[in-house]
């Protein structure tokens, strides 16, 4: 199993949605005086038939 915190610039990962179990944790402030916050871009395909 892969699990690491995405912590670093444009830090990526590509997964087979149709194999592959996946989830998210809930984002945690560094600093609780400060919003949190996270950018995702999901693209979504299939194969033409």
């Amino acid at each position: 199993m892969f699990a690491r915190p995405l912590t670093d610039f444009l830090d990526t990962v590509i997964v087979n949605d149709a194999v592959l179990y996946h989830s998210a944790n809930a984002v945690q402030q560094a600093n609780p005086d400060e919003l949190a916050f996270r950018d995702m871009l999901l693209i979504s395909f299939s194969s033409a038939r």
